[in-house]
Parts: C-alpha cells; structure tokens; sequence
C-alpha cells in the first residue's frame, strides 16, 4: 500500500512539474503575453521616428552640398584670380605712371601760371 501512495506521489509530483514547466513556459512566451507585439509597436514607432530625422538630416545636407563651393568652382575661381592678377600688377604700373604724369602737368602748370602772373603783373 505504500508503494502505492509512493507511485501516486510521484506520479503527482511528475504530472505538476510538467504543468509548472508548462505554466512557466507559456507566460514566458513573449507572444503568447503580447508583450512581443506591444515591443514590435514600439520599435516601429521608433524606427518611424528615427526616419523621420534621417530624412530631415539628409534634406539638411543637400541644402548644404547645395549651397557650397564645388572643387571645380574653386579652381575656376583661382584660375580667374591668377589671370587677374597680372592684370592687377599692369593697373597698378599704370596708375602709377599717370600719377607721375598728372603730377609733372601739375608742375609745368604751377610754373606756366608764375610766368603767366609774373609778367602779368609787371606789365
């Protein structure tokens, strides 16, 4: 008789670890709770989210790649520049060549007017 009770207890204690393995097992399963679904939501409201700022970041950068110089704006800049430059050199000879005259007409005028007045005045 007691091996009897003994198989039954085992066998209780069998058939309640195994629903306890079960029971266990069951809330643990991430779907069977739904809490796998209210993550899946989550993730993709904030995977939406995110793409939302990828999207504004990428406008933002055209907006820049737009608004600044190419290399081949750069170099044609410099090369415009270097061409000027010889012909800044030239203006600047130049110039400097018609101060010289203006200020040797300015000279041969000042002495033509004290010849002028001079005689004038002794007349």
């Amino acid at each position: 008789m007691t091996s009897n009770w003994l198989e039954y207890a085992i066998i209780v204690f069998i058939i309640v670890s195994i629903g306890a393995v079960i029971w266990r097992g069951g809330s643990a399963n991430p779907e069977g709770t739904g809490s796998l679904g209210r993550k899946v939501v989550r993730l993709d409201g904030d995977v939406r989210k995110f793409g939302g700022q990828v999207a504004e970041v990428e406008r933002r950068l055209a907006e820049i790649e737009r608004s600044t110089a190419k290399v081949s704006d750069i170099k044609r800049l410099e090369r415009g520049l270097a061409e000027s430059d010889g012909k800044i050199d030239e203006l600047i000879k130049l110039t400097a060549a018609q101060t010289a005259a203006a200020e040797h007409r300015g000279k041969q005028l000042d002495m033509l007017y004290q010849t002028i007045v001079m005689k004038g005045m002794q007349q």
